[in-house]
């Protein structure tokens, strides 16, 4: 077959896909101020940004979750950090200690949700955990292992509380290398997201599409099964499906959203969408992830504060002062003391 045919077959394959568009308001909607736009809403988020010295792999992460309505945020923040941890033999220390801020999210989400009661939840990121977390067969330490085991629970415990309690929870997904929709349409080395931001105007968003990665999902499905989750519940809050929302002017961002909620998808769509601005993240969702915004500066004070603690040993004779090269960073560790984006971002102020 010839590249030009090949290329006008890829064409005829895409024009159908338009009628899978939606708008997210109406045209009255868009002359009155939507009345959604005020409902309440939880969004959460984690960072995470440890330091690798020449003797042990240091975790730094934490997660936020928030209440809001509209621009404003209505209570004070629930925050959570992770405890104190040195790993000196743990080969995937990012990968563990990405899996712990997830977990973090997982458990800062539901204490939200228990305390506000929202109308809707928004995640910053996957509603499930990522599929290069999982453990590797001889790879993973057990306390790797046991780790994860605790973030797929925490994850479980949070979408079967949002089931429960009919709260619809959305993931929103900011950076996604996924092909899902163009290999449907006969082109898998194109991402999505170049071929929706194409196709897509302000404001629509794609028919949901069920996700299909089976090894997550059935790790997921297995530990339910565990913890006496029924069948029939595990359908409703386990089948996720996803689509993606041209909320601004920049790319279309994926959302994932359980079967459960599936009807109120333009609801929740409708609500990120008039609270976004022109980045297109929505206003909950962009102060979630300012507040757990783990910079290089933020984990190079946290080495001086460790630094500065085995200086005060050695001064009272409790640490060697050669031992102070065991908290030497590994070769290539970022060093940063002031970041000024960070700073005018917390300081409101333009320079």
């Amino acid at each position: 077959m010839s590249v030009e045919r090949s290329e006008e077959d890829s064409r005829g394959k895409i024009p159908p896909l338009r009628e899978r568009f939606s708008p997210l308001l109406s045209e009255s909607e868009h002359e009155t101020l939507h009345p959604d736009l005020y409902s309440s809403l939880v969004a959460s988020d984690a960072g995470n940004n440890g330091a690798d010295f020449r003797s042990a792999f240091i975790p730094l992460y934490a997660s936020v979750a928030i209440a809001a309505e509209g621009w404003t945020i209505i209570d004070e923040p629930i925050f959570k950090a992770g405890e104190p941890q040195i790993w000196p033999d743990e080969p995937r220390p990012r990968d563990r200690e990405s899996l712990l801020a997830a977990r973090l999210q997982f458990e800062a989400t539901l204490k939200a949700i228990e305390r506000w009661r929202p109308k809707y939840v928004v995640m910053d990121g996957s509603l499930l955990i990522n599929f290069w977390l999982l453990p590797a067969i001889f790879r993973s330490t057990e306390e790797y292992e046991r780790d994860f085991d605790s973030a797929i629970t925490q994850s479980i415990r949070l979408l079967c509380s949002c089931y429960e309690m009919d709260i619809p929870i959305v993931g929103f997904v900011k950076r996604t290398r996924m092909n899902d929709i163009c290999a449907m349409l006969g082109a898998p080395k194109m991402r999505d997201t170049a071929l929706l931001d194409m196709m897509l105007s302000l404001g629509e968003y794609t028919a949901p599409i069920a996700l299909t990665n089976g090894q997550v999902i059935n790790v997921y499905r297995r530990k339910c099964f565990d913890l006496g989750i029924t069948e029939s519940e595990v359908k409703r809050f386990l089948n996720i499906h996803f689509s993606y929302a041209k909320t601004g002017l920049t790319t279309p961002f994926r959302l994932e959203i359980p079967e459960y909620c599936l009807d109120r998808l333009e609801e929740i769509g409708t609500l990120i969408f008039l609270t976004s601005e022109e980045d297109g993240i929505p206003f909950a969702v962009n102060e979630a992830d300012n507040l757990t915004r783990l910079t290089t500066s933020v984990s190079n004070i946290r080495t001086l504060m460790t630094y500065s603690k085995a200086l005060d040993l050695v001064r009272n004779g409790e640490m060697n002062p050669d031992d102070l090269n065991l908290l030497a960073l590994q070769h290539g560790e970022p060093w940063v003391l002031r970041d000024g984006n960070h700073i005018k971002m917390l300081s409101g102020r333009e320079k």
